[in-house]
């Protein structure tokens, strides 16, 4: 919405985090909202020109807190270097994973010959003790969770 109505502003240097800021305790009041979801972190990186990546997160979603409300931020995931050759997976490109209570990992695997399946994982859920594994995420009138056929 916001990056709709003021993309054109980037050039000028506009404050994005207080006006999504603005937006967002706006919407509060009229409408009370019980989930916001900021979709997506990396657009919102870019429009605002973070120097200081994790800090500004820091106060970002300290600040979403005072919302009474669930915050779903969606982010881009990429495989981090381990330094064995091998490629392990990243939740966030500047580690941020500390400041998440939850993190849902959503991929695209392989299925059978030429077919493609959506599967979920909860990675991290603080106070709960949840299962790891990841399951099909299937749309049939509505959103289903499965666990994987072997």
């Amino acid at each position: 919405g916001l990056r709709r109505k003021f993309g054109n502003q980037k050039e000028q240097g506009w404050p994005w985090v207080d006006l999504l800021k603005m937006y967002a305790k706006g919407l509060k009041t009229s409408f009370d909202y019980h989930l916001l979801a900021l979709d997506s972190l990396d657009a919102l990186e870019m429009l605002a020109g973070f120097t200081n990546v994790r800090r500004e997160l820091f106060d970002l979603i300290h600040w979403f807190r005072g919302l009474d409300c669930t915050l779903l931020i969606v982010a881009e995931s990429s495989r981090a270097p381990t330094g064995d050759g091998e490629r392990a997976p990243s939740y966030a490109r500047h580690k941020e994973e500390y400041l998440a209570d939850g993190i849902l990992h959503l991929r695209k695997a392989r299925h059978g010959d030429f077919g493609v399946q959506r599967q979920l994982r909860v990675v991290k859920m603080h106070g709960t003790n949840h299962e790891m594994s990841y399951y099909a995420l299937l749309y049939e009138d509505g959103f289903q969770i499965r666990p994987l056929l072997a």
